[in-house]
C-alpha cells in the first residue's frame, strides 16, 4: 500500500515536470514553446547589456565589448557540442529506461567540458593575444576587447559545465527548466552590469566580471535543480560511486562519446566557415553591401531562434522515441517539425513583403541602405524556407547521435556547394547570387539529410 509520503513525493514529481502524461503532439508543442522563450532571452539580454553600457560609459567601450564579444562568440560556439551530444545520448538512454546510462552520460559529459573550460582559461594568454592580433580595430578599442576578456575568460570551467547541464536537461524533455536556467542568468547577468556599471563606475571590465559571474551562478542553479528533479530511485541506482567510478571510463562508451562530439565539433567549424566566409565576400563587395547583408542576416538570426525551438524539440523527442525504437512517432515529430518551420518562414517572408519599410527602420534610417535592403531581401526568402528543413533535420540527427550523419552532410554542403557558388558571386560582384549560394548551401544539407534518413529506414 502506497504511503502518505510516497503520495506526496509523486504528487511533487507531477507538479515539477509539466510534461508527464502527455501525448508526443502536446509535448513537442510545449518544448517548442519553451524553447523559443529560453532563446529569445539570449539576444534580449546582449541588448541591455548594449543598453546599459551605453547609457553609462563613452560609446567606445560598446565597439570594445563587441570586439571581445566576437572572440567568445567564436570560441564558445564552436565547444556547442557539448550540449548537442548530451541531449541525444541522455535522450537515448532515457527512452531505453537507463538510468544509470542517463546520469553516466551527465558525468562524462561533465568531466570532458571541464577539462575543456580549464584548458581555454590556462590557454587564454595566447588565445587573446592571437584572437585581438587578427581583428580589425584601433589599439584603444582592442585594449577595451582584452579588458573584457581577461575580466571574463575565467568562466570558461563554467561556461562549458552549463552547455552539458543544459543539455542534459533538455535530453531528458526538462525545458522548463532550461528555461528557469537562462531567465535566472541573464537577469542576474543585467542586475550585475548595472551594479558595476552605474555604481561602480566599471566599463568593459564590469560587462565581463557580470558575464562570468552569471555563469558561475548559473551552474550552481543548475546542480540544484538537478538533484530536485533527480527522483529517489534514479539517485539510489547510481550511489554505487565505485561502480560509477570504473563505469565511467569504459572505453568503448566513453571513446563513442567523444567520436560524436568530434563529429558534431567539425561539423560546427564547417558552419563557422560558411557564415565567415559569407561575411567576408559581403564585406569585399563593398561597406554597403556588407551593411545590407548585416541587417539580413539579423532577421535570419530572430528567424533561427524561433525554429530552433521545434529543432530541440525535435532533438529531445527523436533521442527518446529512437531509444523506445518508436520510429511511427518519430515520423510524427518530424513532420510537425518542418510544418512549424515552414509556418515561422512564411510569416518571416509576408512580414518583410509587405512591411518591409516598417521593419528595417527598426535597424536603420539611412534611407540608402533601407532601399538596398529592399532590393536584396528576396535572397533571403529562400534561406529562410531551405534552412527551416535544414534545422529540423539537424535536431533529428543530434537526437538519434548520428554526428558524421552531420559532419559529412556539413562538409559537401560548405566546399563543394556554397563555397564555387560564393566565390562566383565575389567574382561578378552579385550579392544576390552570394544569397543564393547561402540558400544552396541550406538545400544541400537538407537534401543530403534526408537521403541518410531514408537509407537508415527511417520513413
Amino acid at each position: 500500500m502506497v504511503g502518505a509520503k510516497e503520495v506526496f513525493h509523486l504528487k511533487l514529481w507531477r507538479i515539477v515536470n509539466p510534461l508527464v502524461n502527455r501525448s508526443v503532439t502536446n509535448r513537442f508543442f510545449l518544448l517548442t514553446f519553451l524553447n523559443i522563450l529560453s532563446n529569445i532571452t539570449i539576444p534580449l539580454a546582449g541588448i541591455m547589456d548594449t543598453a546599459i553600457l551605453g547609457n553609462y560609459s563613452e560609446s567606445i567601450y560598446i565597439a570594445g565589448v563587441s570586439l571581445g564579444t566576437v572572440l567568445f562568440d567564436y570560441l564558445y560556439w564552436g565547444f556547442g557540442f557539448l550540449r548537442m551530444g548530451t541531449t541525444g545520448t541522455t535522450a537515448i538512454k532515457t527512452g531505453q529506461g537507463d538510468s544509470e546510462g542517463v546520469y553516466l552520460v551527465l558525468f562524462r559529459s561533465l568531466l570532458i567540458a571541464v577539462s575543456i573550460g580549464s584548458t581555454i582559461f590556462i590557454l587564454s594568454p595566447w588565445i587573446a593575444s592571437w584572437g585581438f592580433s587578427i581583428m580589425a580595430g584601433s589599439e584603444e578599442l582592442k585594449e577595451i576587447g582584452r579588458s573584457y576578456f581577461a575580466h571574463r575568460i575565467w568562466d570558461a570551467p563554467f561556461t562549458m559545465m552549463n552547455l552539458v547541464l543544459i543539455g542534459w536537461f533538455l535530453g531528458r524533455s526538462r525545458s522548463d527548466l532550461v528555461l528557469v536556467l537562462t531567465f535566472f542568468s541573464n537577469g542576474l547577468n543585467i542586475l550585475l552590469d548595472i551594479y558595476f556599471i552605474k555604481e561602480l563606475k566599471m566599463s568593459a571590465d564590469g560587462v565581463g566580471l557580470a558575464t562570468g559571474l552569471s555563469q558561475v551562478f548559473q551552474f550552481v542553479l543548475g546542480m540544484f535543480l538537478l538533484f530536485m528533479i533527480s527522483r529517489r530511485k534514479e539517485i539510489s541506482e547510481i550511489m554505487d560511486w565505485e561502480s560509477i567510478r570504473k563505469k565511467l571510463f569504459y572505453k568503448s562508451e566513453f571513446l563513442q562519446l567523444l567520436s560524436f562530439n568530434k563529429d558534431i565539433f567539425l561539423r560546427t567549424a564547417f558552419l563557422i566557415v560558411t557564415f565567415s566566409l559569407f561575411r567576408n565576400f559581403s564585406a569585399s563587395m563593398g561597406s554597403e553591401i556588407l551593411t545590407v547583408n548585416t541587417i539580413l542576416l539579423q532577421f535570419m538570426l530572430v528567424f533561427a531562434f524561433f525554429v530552433d525551438g521545434s529543432a530541440f524539440a525535435t532533438e529531445t523527442l527523436a533521442g527518446d522515441l529512437y531509444g523506445r525504437k518508436d520510429y511511427r512517432e518519430l515520423q510524427s515529430i518530424l513532420r510537425l517539425g518542418f510544418i512549424f518551420g515552414f509556418l515561422v518562414s512564411f510569416v518571416f517572408i509576408f512580414l518583410l513583403e509587405f512591411f518591409p519599410g516598417e521593419i528595417i527602420s527598426l535597424i536603420t534610417r539611412d534611407t540608402e541602405i533601407i532601399g538596398l535592403v529592399l532590393e536584396n531581401q528576396w535572397g533571403l526568402y529562400p534561406v529562410l524556407l531551405f534552412g527551416s528543413v535544414a534545422f529540423v533535420y539537424d535536431g533529428l540527427f543530434l537526437g538519434i547521435v548520428k554526428g558524421r550523419s552531420l559532419r559529412n552532410s556539413m562538409f559537401l554542403a560548405t566546399f563543394l556547394v556554397f563555397i564555387p557558388i560564393a566565390i562566383y558571386s565575389l567574382q561578378i560582384e552579385n550579392n544576390l547570387l552570394l544569397w543564393h549560394a547561402l540558400a544552396c548551401f541550406m538545400l544541400a544539407r537538407a537534401i543530403t539529410l534526408a537521403w541518410v534518413k531514408r537509407q537508415m529506414g527511417l520513413n
